[in-house]
């Protein structure tokens, strides 16, 4: 998703991990309450929900709960420091919560996103550890403070799929940070996580294995006839395309089957994340029939402001504690929909975090957003899908919502 807009997943913060100056949200304790709230001796982990907002004054003039089925995303900050006042780690995590009117649903992608926050807890804990003996050890000359970031996002999310994506930055030492993306594919009507042997014929794996090889060497493929990867990457490639014990790494997005090799997979770190989208016309025979987008209904669609909320199903998404509000209506039915912050580069807006995805959303939906968007140094970006399967964006910025960046 967020084809139109360049995405830029928490390359800023990784400077931390590199030795630069922590950026200024992270000098202070926790900037935003966590759903895991971290603890340096991981006793407990104290849980509050994400994404949640004021609950009106009088709880009989509230509107009716949406159908809607969506996610909210929130990011959590924080740093941990010694007796000392030397700061041993930086943390940040997107956190996620999961709204449906299927309860069993709901529950089960939960459980998932709860899973994803344990793992992130762990880590940190570990990572505190290992900071604090190192500087028992060896004193604070050559300390640069460790870090964890993670970064979750939607790449796909309709009637079928749900795909998840995780990145994270890891900082122990060393000249650099390690980054490792995850995915999360999630069969969202029976629920279960899918693996790759799932959505593929398996009598053409051996296709889909030479497609990924080719968009590898066409990315890597350098005029003096070496591409810089490590010399078995081809043999790396074919075993991760063995059916039966295929590769984790993968999702699905609004363009096709994305395939992605962490780094020192395929070649050194300057490689970086490789990634092959291969086109969903390009997987006629591989990919099963069940996976592909839907065809479009031709339903009309789009975005508007409205004055109130009477009569309408309200979705809080707070982007602020306090602020305005601004709503968000639908005129007809959208899919897909995405709400993003995004920063400038000249003239081209960078998807930094992402804050709601809904599957669809009707005539009877708003979107309440409180706080933030009426800032005029900060700029939002809604993306979604109509019924003639066009992806449109409109921006809100210094409480507007427009067509126009």
């Amino acid at each position: 998703m967020l084809q139109k807009l360049i995405l830029l997943i928490i390359s800023a913060i990784f400077l931390t991990g590199c030795g630069a100056a922590a950026p200024d949200e992270f000098k202070s304790e926790a900037a935003v309450t966590s759903r895991f709230q971290y603890e340096a001796d991981e006793a407990d982990l104290e849980m509050s929900v994400a994404g949640s907002s004021a609950i009106p004054a009088d709880p009989e003039s509230s509107p009716e709960a949406s159908e809607a089925e969506y996610f909210l995303f929130d990011t959590y900050t924080n740093s941990v420091a010694d007796d000392n006042g030397l700061t041993l780690l930086y943390e940040s995590q997107t956190q996620a919560s999961f709204v449906s009117a299927d309860e069993g649903r709901s529950a089960w992608v939960e459980e998932i996103l709860e899973g994803i926050l344990r793992n992130f807890a762990e880590d940190s804990s570990n990572l505190h550890e290992y900071a604090r003996e190192f500087v028992e050890s060896n004193g604070t000359e050559y300390f640069y403070s460790y870090s964890n970031y993670q970064q979750l996002g939607v790449a796909r999310h309709d009637e079928t799929v749900v795909s998840l994506i995780s990145l994270s930055s890891i900082y122990s030492g060393g000249s650099h940070p390690n980054s490792v993306q995850t995915a999360y594919n999630l069969d969202i009507q029976n629920r279960r996580l899918l693996r790759l042997e799932d959505v593929i014929d398996g009598s053409r794996a051996g296709e889909l294995a030479d497609l990924v090889r080719s968009g590898v060497d066409e990315r890597f493929a350098f005029i003096d006839g070496g591409n810089g990867l490590f010399a078995d990457y081809a043999d790396t490639i074919s075993v991760s395309m063995s059916y039966g014990n295929m590769t984790p790494y993968w999702y699905l997005n609004d363009v096709g089957l994305v395939i992605f090799y962490n780094q020192y997979e395929l070649g050194p770190y300057a490689a970086g994340i490789i990634k092959v989208e291969l086109p969903y016309g390009a997987l006629e025979g591989i990919l099963l029939e069940e996976y592909l987008p839907a065809e479009p209904d031709g339903t009309p669609g789009d975005l508007l402001l409205r004055d109130d909320i009477a009569g309408r199903n309200a979705i809080p998404v707070t982007i602020e504690p306090e602020g305005q509000t601004l709503l968000v209506g639908v005129e007809g039915t959208v899919h897909q929909v995405q709400l993003s912050e995004v920063m400038w580069l000249e003239d081209t807006p960078v998807a930094q975090d992402l804050l709601f995805s809904a599957l669809t959303l009707g005539q009877d939906d708003i979107l309440e957003i409180t706080g933030g968007y009426d800032d005029a140094s900060r700029s939002f970006a809604i993306e979604f899908t109509n019924g003639a399967g066009e992806r449109r964006i409109y921006y809100l910025h210094d409480g507007e919502l427009s067509e126009e960046p």
